[in-house]
């Protein structure tokens, strides 16, 4: 974790928040076997430390573009209702998750001067300081936690050894489900002799992942060469990463072995096209910029829309153009 800078905070300290008690229910992390258990283990050990009236955790998704987040006040007997929230969002939790710095405001003047859109309803659910932690393993950052204390204060004059240590611990816990989710490359629900195969691919942040190791191994049992293969793999998982994005939808991708190279067709059941982000390209745009650089690394792209969705395609030889 990156170093981060002490807080100026100056009032007087308050009474000892009990933060080494996340050590013992930091084990529980290593049974959890989804996202949505490390989530729920984690707001569960953080909500039950006295003097802690809300915590939540967010989980990068769309290629580290968009934030996963769910509160603690979410939990419950059913599935957790997560909510979205730009990467680049003018928030604490966003920040920590983007830098890889922890977020620390030692009471509500210092939120004031950080963040004045927060403090009204902050102060409202009882936030008196708040921190947010980030997620990450080695150079992978995963997302954040967010802790607010109901006293000035609490987390001075430096992060508690022990929060800290069960940030990594989630880290790691979450770590390991998302990258089990991918370990396996997806089955080809069709795969023909002629050079043809396709697959659905996981939901969420996963896809881009999954979708690369599809194709590759496609890519390999059809003798393809490593500047094709290397080209269709970069355009593929900007296209998929697109579509997670603006689609919300599971996604099929479909291969075929062309004479000359290779056609792969990435399709979303979402009714707005993702494509229509780059109608006019704009070098400020995420998305525009993707798909920007599947343009720069295939010979022809292009996209059809239908009652079912949207397919995006591209085409990449032996010598793709651009890059």
């Amino acid at each position: 974790m990156v170093p981060y800078e002490r807080s100026v905070y100056r009032g007087p300290m308050p009474d000892h928040v009990p933060w080494r008690c996340l050590a013992e229910r930091a084990g529980a992390l290593d049974d959890a076997g989804s996202v949505d258990d490390v989530a729920r283990v984690s707001l569960r050990a953080l909500a039950a430390v006295d003097g802690v009236p809300r915590v939540a955790i967010a989980v990068a998704s769309a290629a580290g573009r968009r934030l996963d987040f769910v509160p603690s006040e979410s939990l419950g007997p059913g599935p957790l209702a997560w909510c979205e929230i730009d990467a680049l969002a003018d928030v604490p939790l966003a920040k920590a998750a983007l830098t890889g710095r922890p977020v620390v405001l030692q009471d509500l003047d210092e939120l004031q001067a950080s963040y004045p859109h927060l403090r009204k309803r902050q102060e409202a659910l009882g936030t008196r300081a708040l921190a947010a932690v980030p997620l990450e393993v080695g150079y992978e950052r995963l997302g954040a936690l967010l802790v607010a204390a109901d006293r000035p204060g609490a987390f001075a004059p430096v992060l508690d050894d022990a929060l800290l240590r069960f940030a990594e611990h989630t880290a790691r816990a979450l770590h390991r489900v998302l990258h089990a989710r991918t370990e396996q490359v997806p089955d080809a629900l069709d795969a023909t002799g002629d050079g043809a195969a396709s697959t659905v691919l996981p939901t969420g942040a996963v896809a881009p992942r999954a979708g690369r190791r599809f194709l590759r191994r496609q890519a390999e049992q059809w003798g393809l060469d490593a500047a094709t293969v290397e080209a269709a793999e970069l355009a593929l998982s900007e296209v998929v990463t697109n579509a997670v994005v603006h689609a919300r939808t599971g996604v099929r991708v479909d291969l075929r072995l062309e004479p000359d190279g290779l056609r792969v067709e990435v399709t979303d059941r979402g009714t707005d096209s993702p494509v229509r982000r780059v109608q006019v390209p704009d070098a400020d745009d995420v998305g525009g910029r993707g798909l920007l650089i599947v343009d720069a690394l295939t010979r022809a792209w292009g996209s059809n829309r239908s009652d079912g969705g949207t397919t995006v395609w591209f085409e990449v030889g032996p010598e793709p153009t651009g890059v």
